[in-house]
């Protein structure tokens, strides 16, 4: 086994309060389980398929929504290299404070207008 692996059963061991490598299996087990009922009941074709289903009708939090929106946005206008790395970080968090953290626009933008009147 890959050290990579270990750390990963590491941490879903203190994660989920189990003590044993048992223990994790029979929880990964439970997970594959419901995948496998999932993909059986909707004719998926295997995991991957599956996750990719399941992503599609859970309810995306703000932050996705926003993270997702930023990057389309990026994408669509052909953004690329250092340039985009500084928007999209700036603009996830710009939108996240207003959105989120219920901060003011002119609170959050106050820095940049500032600058502007200059």
């Amino acid at each position: 086994m890959r050290k990579d692996q270990l750390e990963k059963l590491n941490l879903i061991a203190n994660k989920y309060s189990r003590r044993s490598f048992p223990e994790v299996i029979d929880l990964l087990l439970f997970c594959y389980d419901f995948l496998e009922e999932i993909s059986d009941r909707y004719r998926l074709s295997g995991v991957s398929a599956t996750t990719d289903f399941i992503e599609k009708y859970l309810p995306k939090s703000d932050f996705e929504i926003i993270s997702s929106g930023v990057i389309k946005l990026l994408d669509d206008l052909g953004i690329n290299g250092r340039d985009r790395a500084v928007l999209e970080q700036e603009m996830i968090s710009i939108l996240k404070n207003v959105k989120i953290d219920r901060k003011s626009a002119l609170e959050v933008l106050k820095p940049l207008l500032v600058m502007k009147r200059r």
